[in-house]
């Protein structure tokens, strides 16, 4: 085991080698030229001198190799030597090179943007405090299976009964116009409790969110895009108005980029009034609720049946054949998009595999036309070990610059795809 100086002298001397070379070959001459000196003195012939001394140092020059190992790492010289002839050989093959490098790029690159989507989408969690604990409650109803929205009675008696959830929230989607400040344009806004940015757990970067005391007011939160458009990133903007559908509101906070529950949503504003319309046949709310700690989904959904089954028995006209389905957040978000993107994932899948096998066909072809090359090799000493080295170096050179070229091909993809999609229904999950 060499001493821990000595591995780093021979570190150091692998980028030295070229002047410990001459270093040693300078050593050499000069012992070559005191020797034929002395044999002049004994009265040999300049030629009689040369050869003599050509004789006493012709070990030495024989150690050469040897001495400049000793001052190296030998296997790491070793695997340079290789990548510098690799990559010789790779310039004057510049048609296999580019069609093999071109190959694994586009496996590689398709791979790694389908895994990234993939994983952002299905895989990674949702971006809020304990997301885990997020669910969807949809109406269910019977017999059809299919799934609803819920009226504002039947969400009050909900929220007031049940024991799973620490919060059970309420929103609903609107199309709202606004005039002022700036250009008239139609946003997308969404109606909320005064629970509702406390059951998602975000905080505002600037100003505060609705609560149950601005449930007559007419205040306003705002996306982080129309804060930038509407009033140019200042945070003067707060207790400013803000003119929605002829009513002036005022802002009273910010959320953050990217920030749109539900999606695409632009702006929040309390439901004022209509939290105290009486027609349970008025489905127009999507519930989401946050679970209490150690209630499971399934817990959740068997409360929220029987509750439901109350509500149809108390109000037999209204919920006849309503009852409950409750999901977690994340599954109700990319139970569309799932089979899609696992198919994709598996088509992309198979290409990579598709570009493994070409490549190895074509390695293979090229041995075959080097066999004439590695027999002369072989001859002049070098092993077989070495060869196969070489042969590995070469095909680790393809494989490096393949993946660089297919990690930047799968960057771009990504970028144009964000480009094309809407920002706001990626969300900060696919942009980060």
């Amino acid at each position: 085991m060499l001493p821990f100086r000595e591995w780093i002298a021979r570190l150091a001397g692998m980028f030295r080698r070229g002047r410990t070379s001459r270093r040693f070959e300078d050593e050499v001459r000069l012992h070559r030229e005191f020797l034929v000196e002395g044999y002049l003195r004994d009265g040999l012939s300049r030629a009689e001198a040369d050869a003599a001394a050509s004789r006493e140092l012709g070990c030495i020059s024989a150690r050469r190799e040897e001495y400049l190992d000793r001052s190296g790492v030998p296997v790491l010289q070793n695997l340079l030597t290789d990548a510098r002839f690799g990559m010789r050989l790779l310039r004057r093959s510049a048609g296999f090179a580019t069609v093999a490098v071109l190959t694994i790029a586009i496996g590689i690159g398709g791979a790694t943007a389908m895994f990234t989507l993939l994983y952002n989408v299905l895989l990674k969690p949702l971006e809020y405090p304990n997301p885990e604990r997020l669910a969807v409650i949809w109406g269910h109803l019977r017999p059809a299976g299919s799934l609803s929205a819920t009226s504002m009675p039947n969400y009050m008696d909900l929220r007031k009964a049940n024991q799973s959830f620490e919060n059970l929230a309420a929103c609903a989607r609107r199309t709202v116009n606004v005039t002022s400040p700036g250009f008239a344009e139609a946003l997308t806004g969404s109606e909320v409790s005064d629970n509702f940015f406390a059951t998602i757990g975000t905080p505002p970067p600037i100003g505060r969110t609705l609560s149950a005391a601005d449930e007559n007011a007419a205040v306003v939160v705002l996306a982080h895009d129309v804060w930038l458009q509407r009033f140019g990133g200042s945070t003067d903007a707060l207790g400013r108005a803000i003119v929605l559908d002829g009513k002036p509101h005022t802002v009273i906070g910010v959320m953050p980029r990217y920030w749109s529950l539900p999606t695409t949503v632009q702006l929040w504003t309390n439901f004022g009034s209509k939290a105290r319309n009486g027609d349970r046949r008025s489905d127009q709310l999507v519930l989401i609720g946050r679970l209490r700690s150690g209630v499971t989904v399934g817990q959740a959904g068997a409360e929220m049946d029987g509750l439901t089954a109350a509500l149809e028995k108390a109000h037999p006209d209204d919920n006849a054949g309503r009852g409950a389905r409750v999901l977690l957040w994340h599954d109700d978000l990319v139970k569309r998009a799932r089979a899609p993107l696992v198919m994709l994932f598996a088509a992309v899948g198979v290409l990579l595999l598709i570009a493994c096998v070409n490549i190895a066909n074509m390695l293979l072809a090229r041995a075959a036309v080097r066999r004439r090359e590695m027999l002369v090799r072989a001859s002049l000493g070098a092993t077989g070990g070495r060869l196969a080295a070489q042969m590995f170096i070469e095909s680790l050179l393809l494989a490096v610059m393949g993946g660089v070229l297919g990690v930047g091909t799968a960057a771009a993809g990504l970028k144009g795809f964000q480009t094309w999609a809407p920002a706001r229904c990626l969300g900060p999950t696919i942009l980060s």
